[in-house]
This record gives C-alpha cells, sequence and structure tokens, in this order.
C-alpha cells in the first residue's frame, strides 16, 4: 500500500464513520523518534493528495482510541506520543512556512481566474500552521 500505510479501511459501525488503521509497531516507533529529533519526512501515498508525512504516525496514535493492546507497551508509546515536543513544533514551522507562502502567493495569482485549488490551498496550509503553532499534530 506505500512504505508508511500498511493497512485499514473506513468503516460505518452503527452508523459512526470509523478509520481502522492497522500500523507496523516498529515503523511507528521509529517515527516518533524522528518527529522528536524534528526529523520531518514526506512520503507519496496513493488517496493523501499532498504526501503522508511521518508526523502522522504521531498524530495517530496520540488521537486514537485503542481497541485492543496485549501489554502496557503500546499504552505507553501512545502516552508518549501525545507530548509535543519543541523541537517538533519548530521543524514543522520552518519545514511549512515556505511551502505555505509559495501556495498562498500562487492562490493570488490566480485568485481572478476563480481556481478553487489554490485558493483552497490557502485554507489548507493555514490550518497546519495553525495546528503546529498551537501544540497540535495533524494527523492527515
Amino acid at each position: 500500500m506505500g512504505k508508511l500505510v500498511n493497512c485499514g479501511g473506513w468503516l460505518v459501525v452503527n452508523g459512526f464513520h470509523v478509520d481502522f488503521i492497522l500500523r507496523d509497531i516498529a515503523r511507528v516507533k521509529e517515527c516518533i523518534t524522528q518527529t522528536d529529533n524534528g526529523n520531518i519526512t514526506m512520503h507519496y501515498q496513493t488517496g493523501h493528495p499532498h504526501t503522508y508525512l511521518n508526523v502522522m504516525y504521531r498524530g495517530e496514535l496520540a488521537s486514537c482510541k485503542v481497541l485492543y493492546s496485549k501489554d502496557n507497551d503500546f499504552s505507553r508509546l501512545k502516552e508518549y506520543a501525545e507530548c509535543y515536543p519543541d523541537s517538533l513544533q519548530s521543524a514543522l514551522i520552518t519545514f511549512f512556512s515556505f511551502e505555505a507562502k509559495f501556495s498562498c502567493d500562487l492562490a493570488k495569482s490566480y485568485s481572478d481566474n476563480n481556481d478553487i485549488y489554490y485558493q483552497r490551498t490557502i485554507c489548507i496550509y493555514e490550518k497546519i500552521l495553525f495546528l503546529r503553532l498551537t501544540n497540535r499534530c495533524f494527523v492527515s
């Protein structure tokens, strides 16, 4: 399925939409270590129109509801992932600042053509930067 996306599905359970995700725990641990150090990586993934970021593993783990774990290791990793280190915040702001400005400049130049893709891009990058500035992990 991709370098970072292993398996999952979109389910509807009792009328609620549920994103059921299976991940390689070794890769999750690796991505958390990377993001602790401010190392952000981008990976092409079908279904993610812009990219899949390694930091999304941290966000998924921090915000997920654990349905099953054979031991406490996973719960401890989840608790750790809920922490948002300063190094990660700084790296994400640096990582996306150029792209946000570049995309906003493009959106401005296309605004007279009613090109909603570029106008929507502004909203996406504003959301990303807001989440970074407020110490929240970005999921997808």
